[in-house]
C-alpha cells in the first residue's frame, strides 16, 4: 500500500509540474527538471514524515533507464557531429576538464576509497548529468545512504553552478548576434504538432523501452551474469543509441514527450530524496569536493575555448548539457541570452548521457590502481 500511494502521488505531482511549466510563464523559465527538483525538495522538508526513501530510490530506479532509452532514441552521437568540429571540440574540452579536476580532487582529498568513488561519480553526474549518477551507484553498487548523501551534495554544487551560469554570466560572456555555425538539422519526417493520433501511436514508444530493458536483462541472464550490471548499462546504452537510427522512433515526438515526463518523475524523486536536515558534516565534505571539480572543471573549460576562440554561446551550451544534462540547456540558455545555441547544448548532453557512465567507471577503475 505504501508503494501505491507513493507511485500514485509521484507521478501525479509530475504530471501537475508539466502542466504549470507550460501555463505559467515564469516556472516556464526555469523548465520541467528544474521546477521538479525544487518541489520535492520542498515538500520532503515540509513533510519529511511522509516519505520512504527506499521506494523512491526504487521508483527512480525504474524509470531512469526508460527514460534514457527514449532521450538516446531521439538523437545520438550523430547529432554531435552534426553541429560541426567546433562543437566536438568544445564538448570534449568539457569532459577533460572533469575528468582532470576529479582527479586533482582525489589526491586533495587524500586518494580514499570514499574520495574514489566520489571522483569517479562526479565525472559521471558532470559529463552527462542526474541520470547517470543513479546508473553508475547502482553500477558500483553504493548502498542508498550514500546515493542520498551524494544527490544532496550534488544539488548544493548544481545550485551554485546555475547562481553563477544564471546571473552573473551575462557580464562575463561576449554575445554574438549570429551563429558562426549551421544549426543542427531537423529531422525531414518529423512528426508535426497539432495533428490527430491515436492512444496507440502516442504510447507504443513506452512499451517499446520495456522491451529493450527486458532484452537487456534476458541478455544478461542468457550469458549467466545477472549480477553485472555493466552489461545491463551497456545494452541499455547500446540499444538507445541503435534505437536512433530508426526513424519511425527518432522522429516521432511522442516518445520525446514521454522522455521529458519520465526525467520529470526522476529529478521529482531525487529531489523528494534531499533531506536538508542530513546537510551536516557528512554531507559538506562531499558537497565541497563536487564543487571543487565544478568551479575547477568549468573554469578551465571557459579557459580553453576563449583560449582556441570559440564562442562564449557554444561554451554555455556544452557546459550546460554536459553539468546539468538536456533538460536544463534551455533554461540555461535563455538566461544567458543564448537561445540559438540551445540545440548544441542538447546535442553535447546527450552525447553526456551516452557516456558519462562509461566515463566514471573508467575514472574508478583506473583510480583503484593508484
Amino acid at each position: 500500500m505504501d508503494w501505491g500511494w507513493h507511485v500514485f502521488l509521484v507521478l501525479g505531482v509530475s504530471w501537475l509540474v508539466q502542466w504549470s511549466v507550460r501555463k505559467i510563464s515564469w516556472l516556464g523559465r526555469l523548465g520541467d527538471v528544474i521546477t521538479a527538483y525544487g518541489l520535492g525538495i520542498i515538500l520532503r522538508n515540509a513533510m519529511p514524515f511522509a516519505w520512504n526513501d527506499s521506494i523512491l530510490d526504487n521508483l527512480a530506479s525504474l524509470v531512469m533507464p526508460v527514460a534514457l532509452i527514449l532521450m538516446l532514441a531521439q538523437s545520438s552521437l550523430q547529432a554531435l557531429w552534426a553541429g560541426g568540429r567546433p562543437l566536438v571540440l568544445a564538448w570534449a574540452l568539457q569532459v577533460l576538464s572533469v575528468i582532470l579536476f576529479s582527479h586533482i580532487a582525489f589526491f586533495l582529498w587524500g586518494g580514499s576509497t570514499e574520495a574514489r568513488e566520489t571522483s569517479s561519480l562526479a565525472v559521471s553526474v558532470y559529463t552527462g548529468g542526474i541520470i547517470n549518477l543513479g546508473l553508475l551507484s547502482q553500477t558500483l553498487k553504493l548502498p542508498p545512504e550514500k546515493f542520498g548523501q551524494i544527490n544532496l551534495a550534488d544539488i548544493a554544487a548544481g545550485a551554485v553552478y546555475l547562481f553563477v551560469m544564471m546571473n552573473l554570466g551575462r557580464f562575463v560572456f561576449r554575445h554574438q548576434e549570429s551563429l558562426p555555425y549551421t544549426t543542427l538539422p531537423e529531422p525531414e519526417d518529423a512528426e508535426k504538432p497539432g495533428g490527430r493520433v491515436s492512444m496507440a501511436q502516442a504510447w507504443w514508444p513506452v512499451p517499446l523501452a520495456f522491451g529493450v530493458l527486458g532484452l537487456a536483462a534476458g541478455c544478461a541472464w542468457l550469458v549467466n551474469r545477472p549480477s553485472d550490471v555493466r552489461l545491463i548499462l551497456f545494452l541499455i546504452t547500446a540499444g538507445g543509441l541503435l534505437l536512433s537510427l530508426w526513424p519511425a522512433l527518432k522522429n516521432n515526438r511522442f516518445a520525446g514527450l514521454q522522455a521529458d515526463f519520465l526525467v520529470t518523475v526522476f529529478s521529482l524523486c531525487m529531489g523528494l530524496m534531499a533531506n536538508l536536515k542530513s546537510l551536516t558534516n557528512e554531507v559538506l565534505p562531499t558537497a565541497f569536493f563536487l564543487t571543487t571539480v565544478l568551479a575547477g572543471s568549468v573554469a578551465l573549460h571557459f579557459a580553453a575555448c576563449r583560449l582556441l576562440r570559440l564562442p562564449d554561446g557554444l561554451f554555455v551550451a556544452t557546459s550546460a548539457g554536459g553539468i546539468m544534462s538536456p533538460p536544463f540547456v534551455p533554461g540555461i540558455c535563455q538566461a544567458t541570452h543564448y537561445r540559438a545555441w540551445i540545440p548544441f547544448g542538447v546535442a553535447a548532453g546527450l552525447a553526456g548521457n551516452s557516456l558519462g557512465t562509461w566515463l566514471g567507471l573508467l575514472v574508478y577503475e583506473g583510480l583503484s590502481k593508484l
